[in-house]
C-alpha cells in the first residue's frame, strides 16, 4: 500500500497596504485629538476639511488583482513602496499576483458586485461592465421614482424644488439620489462617509441596529483629507483609456430635504465613488490623505459622542417606508431588473418599459412617470 502524499501548499506572495495608524487609549483621547486637528466649525454651511468613516473594527479584504492594469504588479501600481508590506520580505516588483493576494483595508465597499463575481470565478468582464453600467442608471431612476413619490405624498414644495434641480442636472449629477438610496439599503458600490466627527464616533461605537453603546471594546475612525481626495479623484479619472474607464468623485448629500430623507442630512452624509477600485485607496495612502485612528471605547460615550439612534435613524421616515415596500431585493441581472419594472411600473404605464443596455427605456420611463406617480400617490393617500 502506497502512502498518499499531502499536496504541497501553493506558494503565494502577499502584498499588504499599510494605512498610517494612530492608536488612542480612550475615546476621550481620540475626541480631543480630532477636535484639535480639525478647525471645521460644525455648521451645515461650512466646507469640511476632512471626511470621516466610523467602523466597529478593521477587518481588511483580500482583493483579487489578476486582470487589467494589475498584471503583474509593478512599481507604478504600488505608487510608494514604503506604504506596503511584502511577504516574503525580499519580494520586489514586478510581482506576479495570484487571486486573493492583495490585502487592503475594508474601505472597499462590500457591495462591489464585480469584486464578488471575480472571487467566485464567474466574471465575464464585458457582461459585468454592461450590467454594472446599466444598473447605475436603473438604480438611480428607481431612487428618482421613490424620492419623487415621497415628495408628492408629503406635499413639500421646498423638497419638490430641490428634487427638480436634481432631475434637471443630468445623470452625472443624479448620483446624489442614488447615494441617498444607499442609506436605505440600496447597493451602490459607493463608500459612506460623514462630515461630522460625532456621527463618525457614533458609528464606531454603537450597534447600528439597536443603538446600544459598545463599551470597553475597539473602534476605528478613518480620516479622509478632502484636498488630497480631490487630487486623487482627478488622477483616477485621467488614467489612460487602456486601463479602463474609472469614475471618482465625492457627493455631498447633507443638503437633502430632511422631511423626505432625514438620515442623509442628520448623518451629514457624503458618498465617495471610485473606492470600489483599489487604485484610489492606494493613491490616497501614498499621498498622505488617509489616516486610521484605532481607540478603546469607554464605559460610556464621550462628550463629543452624544448622538442617539433615534436621531440618526428616525422611525418617522417616509423614504424608509417606501424603500421597504419597493426595494426588498437587489436585482442580480437585467432579467431581475425587468421583473421589478414589470411589477411596479408596467402595470400602470400606457407603454411598456423595456430595459436595454443602451438606455432607450429612459424615454419610456419619462413619458410614464406622471401616471405612475399619480397611481401610487392616490393609493397611499387612500390608505
Amino acid at each position: 500500500m502506497t502512502a498518499r502524499k499531502t499536496p504541497a501548499k501553493l506558494s503565494r506572495s502577499q502584498v499588504k497596504l499599510l494605512v498610517p495608524t494612530v492608536a488612542f487609549e480612550s475615546e476621550e483621547e481620540l475626541s480631543a485629538h480630532l477636535l484639535d486637528e480639525d478647525t471645521f466649525s460644525g455648521t451645515p454651511s461650512a466646507v469640511p476639511r476632512y471626511l470621516y468613516r466610523g467602523q466597529s473594527l478593521e477587518y481588511r479584504r483580500q482583493w483579487p488583482l489578476t486582470d487589467g492594469p494589475f498584471r503583474p504588479l509593478s512599481l507604478e501600481d504600488l505608487v510608494d513602496l514604503s506604504c506596503w508590506e511584502l511577504d516574503p520580505s525580499d519580494l520586489r516588483p514586478p510581482i506576479p499576483l495570484l487571486r486573493y493576494t492583495m490585502d487592503l483595508p475594508s474601505l472597499i465597499p462590500t457591495a462591489t458586485r464585480a469584486y464578488e463575481q471575480h472571487l467566485k470565478g464567474r466574471a465575464n468582464p464585458r457582461a459585468e461592465e454592461v450590467f454594472d453600467e446599466g444598473m447605475v442608471y436603473f438604480c438611480t431612476t428607481v431612487c428618482m421614482f421613490l424620492f419623487g413619490l415621497a415628495i408628492r405624498i408629503k406635499g413639500d414644495a421646498n423638497a419638490a424644488a430641490w428634487f427638480q434641480e436634481q432631475w434637471d442636472s443630468g445623470f452625472p449629477h443624479r448620483y446624489k439620489l442614488r447615494s441617498i438610496g444607499q442609506h436605505y439599503g440600496m447597493e451602490t458600490g459607493m463608500l459612506d462617509t460623514t462630515a461630522s466627527i460625532p456621527v463618525a464616533l457614533w458609528f464606531a461605537t454603537h450597534d447600528f441596529r439597536t443603538g446600544a453603546y459598545r463599551a470597553n471594546t475597539t473602534g476605528v475612525v478613518y480620516r479622509i483629507n478632502r484636498a488630497r481626495l480631490a487630487e486623487v479623484e482627478g488622477w483616477i479619472v485621467a488614467l489612460p483609456a487602456h486601463e479602463g474607464r474609472f469614475d471618482a468623485y465625492s457627493v455631498d448629500i447633507g443638503d437633502t430635504p430632511e422631511t423626505i430623507a432625514p438620515r442623509a442630512v442628520r448623518q451629514r452624509g457624503w458618498s465617495l465613488a471610485g473606492w470600489d477600485h483599489p487604485r484610489i485607496i492606494i493613491r490616497m495612502v501614498a499621498q498622505g490623505g488617509l489616516v486610521q485612528y484605532v481607540f478603546r471605547t469607554s464605559a460610556t460615550p464621550s462628550d463629543l459622542n452624544p448622538l442617539t439612534h433615534q436621531l440618526l435613524v428616525p422611525p418617522d421616515d417616509i423614504l424608509r417606508e417606501l424603500f421597504e415596500e419597493f426595494w426588498s431585493k437587489e436585482p442580480a441581472s437585467f432579467i431581475d431588473a425587468q421583473a421589478w419594472v414589470d411589477r411596479y411600473w408596467n402595470v400602470i404605464a400606457d407603454q411598456q418599459i423595456r430595459l436595454d443596455a443602451e438606455g432607450h427605456w429612459m424615454a419610456q420611463f419619462s413619458a410614464a412617470i406622471g401616471r405612475i406617480f399619480h397611481h401610487y400617490e392616490t393609493r397611499v393617500l387612500q390608505e
